[in-house]
């Protein structure tokens, strides 16, 4: 129950895990949550999609807020792997790591959430967007922005606090 709870929540409100710092050419800050005020920022490494069947796959690492609610407030950071249906529009998280904000300790779950269709005009339609498009069109649209030697925890910072 709680996997899934955290689950519906990062898939609707798509940060980084700040252990071993990307190589920041790769990574672009796709989206973040803003109901008033900012909590969550998500970030794909582009060299981590890839194709299974007829899905695509992809790593989503969230940094959430310090002022985060509910859920959030426990964690710092999660890494998901996700899989997305561009052509149903829909994704599911496959494993998720969950660090907890007191301490740092992860908490993994590989249990499959259900697909979920992705809502107009949020953050995980934005970020299903941006696994969908083409690398040309990733690097042509003004709406992701890539990190370019700034690190994702940095870049979540700022994010974070410009939408304050």
């Amino acid at each position: 129950m709680r996997f899934t709870a955290v689950a519906l929540f990062v898939a609707c409100a798509l940060s980084s895990v700040a252990q071993a710092q990307p190589q920041t050419d790769y990574w672009f800050v796709v989206a973040s949550t803003n109901n008033g005020r900012a909590y969550s920022a998500a970030y794909i490494d582009t060299t981590r999609i890839s194709q299974r069947g007829p899905y695509l796959r992809a790593w989503v690492e969230l940094q959430f807020a310090a002022n985060a609610p509910g859920v959030m407030a426990r964690y710092s950071q999660a890494a998901m792997l996700t899989e997305f249906d561009c052509e149903q529009r829909r994704s599911r998280v496959l494993q998720m790591t969950s660090y907890y904000r007191s301490d740092g300790s992860p908490n993994t779950t590989t249990e499959t959430s259900n697909w979920q269709f992705e809502t107009p005009r949020t953050a995980g339609e934005t970020t299903l967007l941006f696994v969908c498009a083409s690398a040309a069109e990733r690097l042509n649209n003004a709406n992701y922005v890539q990190l370019d030697g700034m690190s994702v925890a940095e870049a979540a910072e700022i994010l974070i606090d410009v939408q304050r």
